[in-house]
């Protein structure tokens, strides 16, 4: 088994479960919840959501470990809260010819937690069916300097960013005043951002009331690892993305300009180390891995890609080795963990991108990642590449080549001068394709 703390980092999720379903949920646990300093509440009272998340959010805080069956049935109840997933798991228990009470206030999500109580096995087999490509997504952003001590900030400190906040919010049309709940696990600072998304008119199906408008609920993580110095976030916008470098910056080193936009992964290992890369034996919860997927920008424009069960035996079987041309950006990993019985994908990209599904996983991503050497150690300014082939530096608009010839001869190479164009690029759409085969994939 895996030797990391298991957590529930979906709160949104809890709040959107009918007070009655949730209380039957949790009351198995009551005893191990009211021992970490959650106490169910009695009948008719409210539930306490904020002590309810940070108790499932914040393991290692707390006296006991908290029942992974329960972090687990959370994960897959969360998962049928659409409506794609909500028809996908009546079609299970139909074939199992289970019937569930229907009443008027079943949300997706109360669905799913009837038929858990009913048949936990039905639910988790309509788990594996849905289980497709939905992955959550971390930007990664290095510190700029080698300092990388911080302690967790203070909620005076908190208050200090809320204007700046408050000011991005309101020109993109969000509801203002976010909430934002820090975490202190170690190496780990998570700060949970709650916030509301632009105002939603809802617009009732079986009643003759007017419309209502709400700002839907919306949840923001961002994460600081102090060991690795960078910080990772899981928005929704490049705007976010920026506006809480800058605010995250000022939060735990004073400067706005603390992280930045720099490669953070390479894929070169795959080609230098070939199958080795993929060893896992050193990181314990981690049964196997394949990659099952690369792309590489192609020569003369566009990008070629490989997807294969495993593509380091379909090379083999072909007698060839992954070709050496063109930068590799993305790289697409299947992840066998310990305690699942399903696999994963990992999808990193090239320079400071990952993707998968496993929230309560990081660790041990991050971890494999780094000894397996996809992680840069020094980071560098990014580059990106057009689809000409030419390395083009990220913020400056100027070919790598270019940029070094010029600042040789004292040029300036920043944005706003003259000499400052971006390179152009063709507008044609890229074709992708596969580099043995010769076809090009089914989108």
């Amino acid at each position: 088994m895996a030797s990391y703390n298991r957590i529930f980092s979906r709160p949104e999720t809890l709040a959107s479960i009918s007070h009655e379903r949730l209380i039957q949920l949790l009351a198995p646990h009551g005893k191990a919840l009211t021992a970490c300093g959650f106490t169910l509440p009695p009948n008719g009272k409210p539930i306490d959501y904020d002590q309810l998340s940070h108790v499932l959010m914040a393991p290692s805080d707390l006296p006991l470990v908290l029942p992974t069956d329960l972090i687990d049935a959370l994960y897959v109840i969360a998962d049928f809260s659409n409506n794609e997933a909500l028809y996908l798991l009546i079609d299970a228990l139909d074939r199992k010819s289970l019937k569930i009470t229907r009443t008027h206030d079943q949300a997706p999500i109360d669905v799913a937690i009837d038929a858990w109580l009913l048949d936990k096995q039905c639910v988790l087999d309509a788990h594996l069916e849905l289980y497709t490509q939905r992955p959550r997504s971390f930007k990664y952003l290095p510190c700029a300097s080698d300092d990388r001590a911080a302690s967790i900030p203070t909620a005076e400190a908190i208050q200090q960013i809320r204007p700046k906040l408050n000011l991005a919010y309101d020109k993109h049309h969000l509801a203002l005043d976010p909430s934002i709940t820090p975490y202190d696990r170690g190496d780990l600072f998570q700060f949970l951002v709650r916030r509301g998304d632009p105002l939603l008119r809802i617009v009732p199906f079986n009643k003759s009331s007017a419309s209502s408008l709400i700002n839907p609920q919306q949840f923001d993580l961002v994460v600081y690892d102090k060991r690795a110095g960078d910080l990772r976030m899981n928005v929704d916008a490049v705007w976010l993305t920026e506006l809480y470098q800058e605010c995250f910056g000022e939060l735990l080193f004073g400067s706005a300009t603390a992280f930045e936009q720099a490669e953070k992964f390479s894929l070169d290992v795959i080609r230098t180390d070939g199958a080795a890369c993929l060893q896992c034996q050193d990181v314990p919860g981690i049964e196997w891995v394949k990659l099952v997927e690369i792309k590489r920008l192609a020569l003369g424009g566009g990008f070629d890609v490989t997807k294969r069960p495993d593509v380091f035996a379909y090379y083999n079987s072909v007698g060839k080795p992954i070709p050496s041309g063109g930068k590799l950006v993305k790289a697409v990993f299947e992840m066998k963990f310990t305690d699942t019985k399903k696999t994963t994908r990992v999808t990193v990209y090239a320079p400071n991108r990952t993707s998968h599904h496993r929230d309560n996983h990081n660790v041990l991503i991050d971890k494999w990642l780094e000894l397996r050497g996809f992680v840069v150690n020094d980071a560098q300014p990014t580059v990106r590449e057009d689809v000409e082939g030419h390395e083009v530096l990220v913020g400056t608009g100027i070919a790598a080549d270019v940029h070094d010839q010029l600042s040789r001869m004292g040029l300036p190479v920043g944005l706003g001068g003259s000499i400052d164009r971006p390179v152009a690029t063709t507008n044609r759409p890229s074709r992708e394709r596969d580099p043995i085969a010769g076809q090009t994939p089914r989108r």
